[in-house]
C-alpha cells in the first residue's frame, strides 16, 4: 500500500536512504565548511544553525571550530544518527524547518546540499524562509547551497543503477512541471521496496524573491564549494548568501 505521508517523512527515516547516500563523507562537507568560514569569517562565540542537518556532518565541523552549532530535521531517524556522533558545543533536535525554533537567536542560518524545495506548495517554501530570518540576529546572515538547476535540467540522467551494501538501486529520473522525481526501486529482505525524491526545480530568481519577500538582502552568489562565482551555464551549484537587515 503506498503510504499517505508525504515522501520525505518515509524515505529520510529508512535505512535504506543512508545506504543509497553513503559517498556523502564528511570530508567533503569539512572542505565546505572550512571555504565558507575563510570567507565569512564569523566572531568566535557565533552561534549557527544547520538547517535540516540530516546525520549532522556539517554540524559537527562547525562545532568542532569552536561555534555553538544547532542541528535540526524532521527526520528522527537522521537526529537518532547525529546524536550518536555529536560533540560538545553541538544540539540536535527533531523540528519542522518551516517553524521558527529559536527566535532572534542565531547569528548564521545554513541549509546545506539542496535542503530545500522539498514541498508542495510555493506557501511552504516561503513559510521556510520566513522562519530562517525569524530565527537569525538582526545583521545574522543565512545560506542555501542548492544545485544550479538550470544545469541539472539540461544534465539529467534518466536511469541508472547503483549497488550499495549488497543492495542494488534502480533510479529513474523524470522531468514533471516544476519538479524532479526520482524514483528508487530495490529489494531488501525478501520485499520488493518502491520510495520517491522530488525536488523544485527553483531558479536563482525564485530563491531571490524568498530573500527579498523575508527580509533578507542578497549578498553573494557562488557555483561550487570552492566558492567560485556562480555562472547559470557552467556552475554545479547554485549557493546563495543573505543578510538579514
Amino acid at each position: 500500500m503506498q503510504s499517505t505521508q508525504p515522501w520525505y517523512k518515509t524515505w529520510f527515516n529508512s535505512p535504506y536512504y543512508h545506504r543509497l547516500y553513503d559517498h556523502r563523507s564528511d570530508q567533503e562537507a569539512a572542505q565546505f565548511v572550512d571555504q565558507l568560514l575563510s570567507y565569512l569569517k564569523p566572531a568566535p562565540q557565533s552561534r549557527m544553525l544547520d538547517l535540516a542537518c540530516g546525520s549532522g556532518r556539517h554540524a559537527r565541523h562547525l562545532a568542532a571550530k569552536g561555534f555553538e552549532v544547532w542541528g535540526i530535521d524532521l527526520s528522527t531517524e537522521n537526529i537518532k544518527s547525529a546524536l550518536r556522533t555529536r560533540i560538545s558545543n553541538c544540539y540536535f533536535e527533531v523540528h519542522d524547518m518551516r517553524d521558527t525554533f529559536k527566535k532572534d537567536f542565531f547569528d548564521y542560518v545554513f541549509n546545506f546540499f539542496t535542503s530545500f524545495g522539498y514541498f508542495d506548495s510555493e506557501n511552504d517554501n516561503y513559510k521556510t524562509m520566513h522562519a530562517m530570518a525569524e530565527n537569525l540576529k538582526a545583521k545574522g546572515f543565512v545560506l542555501i547551497d542548492f544545485m544550479n538547476m538550470h544545469k541539472t535540467l539540461q544534465t539529467i540522467v534518466g536511469k541508472e543503477d547503483i549497488s550499495k551494501q549488497g543492495i542494488n538501486f534502480h533510479i529513474e529520473r523524470k522531468i514533471e512541471p516544476g519538479y524532479i522525481v526520482k524514483d528508487i526501486r530495490f529489494n531488501a529482505n525478501g520485499k520488493a521496496l518502491h520510495y520517491e525524491e522530488k525536488l523544485q526545480t527553483l531558479k536563482p530568481e525564485q530563491f531571490k524573491a524568498y530573500f527579498n519577500k523575508s527580509g533578507i538582502t542578497l549578498k553573494a552568489e557562488f557555483g561550487d564549494y570552492r566558492l567560485n562565482p556562480f555562472d547559470i551555464d557552467s556552475s554545479d551549484r547554485y549557493i546563495i548568501l543573505g543578510q538579514k537587515l
